[in-house]
């Protein structure tokens, strides 16, 4: 059975935003993790670079969290964010977990 992560919920619209989701293995499989992001409702997406927290063996369970900082990819203000977590055991590549759409306010004061 593929990996699978669900219920990926997000806190935070600027600056650092929180990830929670649950991962599921059913052959019991540490598994590595990618981040994206799409600031156009999931039509496109790009690796997130500022993630911080567990990437790489993570253990399936739920409670499983990680860190975006968002300026390091865009320093400007999107209404329709999208995050998707996916991940891979040492087989294969499972089922993406994709957050409900957010805005992100970047915009920095002069």
């Amino acid at each position: 059975m593929v990996p699978v992560v669900s219920n990926l919920v997000t806190t935070g619209n600027s600056g650092t935003i929180s990830l929670s989701f649950s991962l599921a293995d059913a052959n019991g499989h540490t598994c590595d993790l990618s981040v994206e992001y799409s600031t156009d409702n999931g039509n496109t997406w790009a690796s997130a670079t500022g993630v911080t927290g567990t990437l790489v063996g993570v253990a399936p369970g739920s409670g499983r969290t990680l860190s975006w900082d968002s300026r390091q990819n865009f320093s400007n203000n999107h209404a329709e964010v999208k995050l998707r977590v996916t991940p891979s055991d040492p087989f294969e590549i499972g089922t993406s977990g994709v957050s409900a759409a957010f805005a992100v306010n970047n915009n920095r004061c002069r």
